[in-house]
């Protein structure tokens, strides 16, 4: 089986939005090519011959590409060997961890949580992390009900945030 190497934390995270198409060529060796697909694809994961080839489905939205390179990436790292589709409805398991992975490659909790102390608004989060609206919100759903799980003097984001409102 082939081992991947850990994120590049230190790479990765000083420069947002991520850089995330140079991340799955630099740290993946995964190419990058934009089809036309039915809709209800945002990419298809092929692994051939020892090289890794993605095929992004063009009439999807630069936010939502990138969702999909960093899902994908997931599945790079998780499955060795295969075919990977990923677009809605494909609820299982593995897609789910391939989402959260996502998620925190393209919108780190650290970043977001700081994001949320210095009081930029919701929309100029979405424009940092160039993800999508709704990519966004449930990310910060997700942070702030973690952080709502805390005691008050254990909270990394204000208590009276609009954040609070996402939960």
């Amino acid at each position: 089986m082939q081992r991947y190497p850990p994120l590049p934390v230190d790479d990765l995270f000083d420069v947002f939005p991520v850089p995330i198409e140079a991340v799955a060529r630099r740290y993946y060796g995964i190419e990058i090519h934009r089809r036309s697909l039915p809709d209800r694809i945002g990419g298809i994961l092929h692994k051939f011959e020892g090289r890794s080839y993605l095929y992004l489905n063009s009439a999807h939205s630069r936010q939502r590409q990138r969702w999909t390179i960093a899902h994908e990436i997931a599945h790079q790292r998780l499955h060795p060997i295969g075919v990977y589709m990923s677009g809605p409805g494909r609820d299982t398991r593995g897609e789910r961890a391939a989402d959260v992975f996502a998620a925190e490659l393209l919108m780190p909790g650290d970043e977001v949580r700081r994001c949320l102390r210095e009081g930029m608004s919701f929309d100029e989060m979405v424009k940092w992390f160039d993800v999508s609206k709704e990519a966004m919100r449930l990310r910060i759903k997700e942070i702030v009900h973690r952080e709502l799980s805390r005691p008050p003097e254990c909270r990394a984001i204000p208590v009276n945030s609009w954040a609070l409102e996402m939960v």
